[in-house]
């Protein structure tokens, strides 16, 4: 359920579902809010990063797939570099990168 939800951009979190509704739109999303959407998942939906790979793996129209998994590995705390606390904080994220809501406000329309 939790997963669907980040899937459809539908998961509570204004910045992070704007990216997921992107990257559902257009099969692309930034770095720094694929590093957004990916802790999110990991972070706070408390979901299985193999499914946020493959979700990504299966979206993404410029895929690459060490990269893909690279990255996915390093916000899960695992593989070559282990360690926990990876966590990308939405709230002052998007004041950072998106100060004006004007991201938020294209991505949640109709919301």
């Amino acid at each position: 359920m939790r997963f669907a939800a980040w899937c459809a951009g539908r998961s509570g979190e204004p910045f992070n579902d704007s990216g997921m509704r992107e990257l559902a739109a257009t099969g692309y999303l930034s770095n720094r809010l694929r590093q957004n959407v990916a802790s999110w998942l990991v972070n706070d939906l408390r979901c299985d990063y193999r499914a946020g790979a493959a979700w990504f793996e299966s979206q993404l129209v410029d895929h690459d797939p060490c990269s893909n998994q690279g990255n996915w590995l390093y916000l899960a705390g695992r593989g070559t570099d282990p360690r926990d606390g990876r966590r990308f904080d939405p709230e002052p994220q998007a004041r950072m990168y998106d100060p004006h809501g004007a991201y938020r406000l294209l991505w949640n329309l109709g919301d």
